[in-house]
């Protein structure tokens, strides 16, 4: 056993590292932090202008205004967020359909992914547009390309969550499958909730406190529009969870790789090889020490010099005996 122990601890199976054998899982990762990234030098490029309110009277700005007067960080950071946004919606299909992720089994499970990429696709460009058409020169176009964002991406993330809630059904052995689809429905329900608040919010003075007909009602439409801002703040920065959750998806993907179980498939039979190799050729048992055994007459043996030739011959009751 000790044997046995010492040779199945000389090595370690080679690990499933994402970096080698998992890749994909950082094209939603990159989303994340690219789109955090943006959001944040964002508020840093506001800040260094020196806090301004863009005239629309409220305490909060938009992000839709901050983008309008940094459009190329805006279009920039944005197209790199959707690149590997889809990017992430495609290998997930790809993965789901050679198998390297729990696939596929029924119908719909196909259609509902197939729905996501589509809507995803509908949703970044949506967001692309927005950041080109910004909302001081094009306001319709923008707010209307806002639309199209905020409803596309909330169906390609409902037909997501769809898909993994009905993966976990057929796969009850997957774990995994249903902490994720948990997981999905709380961020993308959060995402939603807050989408529909702020379209709600912005709606009741048009996104502008100035506008109001009545002086009386300026501080309650600052305060409105205030708290659409905020949202519009919090749905972006809830946005980049949703797109963790993908990384959730795609995380086994390292352990089902081609290479990695070829290299795992040597790496055992190398390593049984070897302990095969190690037990059956071990050293030989030893046999008794040179002089430790003693030839006497009449085919008599005595084991050890200590016991005298005459006790050994006439035994030490008096008969003969056999001493071994």
């Amino acid at each position: 056993m000790a044997l046995f122990r010492s040779l199945t601890n000389q090595s370690t199976p080679p690990r499933a590292t994402h970096l080698r054998y998992g890749w994909a899982v950082y094209a939603p990762l990159i989303a994340f932090w690219v789109w955090i990234a943006d959001l944040i030098a964002l508020l840093g490029l506001w800040a260094a202008d020196g806090h301004p309110r863009y005239d629309r009277g409220a305490r909060i700005v938009f992000v839709s205004d901050v983008g309008a007067y940094n459009k190329t960080v805006f279009i920039v950071l944005n197209c790199v967020t959707i690149f590997f946004y889809i990017l992430s919606l495609l290998l997930e299909r790809w993965l789901r359909h050679v198998d390297r992720i729990p696939g596929t089994v029924r119908s719909r499970e196909r259609t509902c992914d197939i729905a996501a990429i589509i809507f995803g696709c509908i949703g970044g460009a949506a967001l692309i547009l927005l950041a080109i058409f910004d909302d001081v020169n094009y306001a319709t176009a923008h707010w209307s390309m806002t639309l199209v964002f905020i409803v596309g991406v909330a169906l390609s993330a409902i037909c997501q969550t769809f898909e993994v809630w009905a993966l976990a059904s057929d796969h009850p052995d997957r774990a995994h499958l249903r902490r994720n689809s948990i997981v999905k429905l709380f961020v993308v329900g959060i995402a939603i909730c807050l989408a529909i608040s702020f379209g709600g919010t912005y709606g009741v003075c048009g996104g502008d406190a100035p506008s109001s007909s009545t002086p009386d009602s300026e501080p309650k439409c600052q305060n409105i529009t205030s708290a659409a801002a905020a949202l519009e703040w919090t749905t972006a920065f809830v946005l980049a969870f949703y797109f963790l959750t993908l990384a959730l998806d795609l995380y086994p993907a390292a352990k089902s790789s081609p290479r990695y179980l070829r290299r795992l498939a040597k790496w055992e039979e190398k390593h049984m090889a070897h302990i095969d190799h190690a037990l059956t050729s071990g050293p030989a048992p030893a046999g008794p020490p040179a002089g430790h055994a003693t030839s006497i007459p009449d085919d008599r043996t005595v084991v050890g010099d200590s016991v005298p030739m005459q006790e050994a011959k006439a035994g030490r009751w008096g008969k003969p005996t056999k001493v071994v």
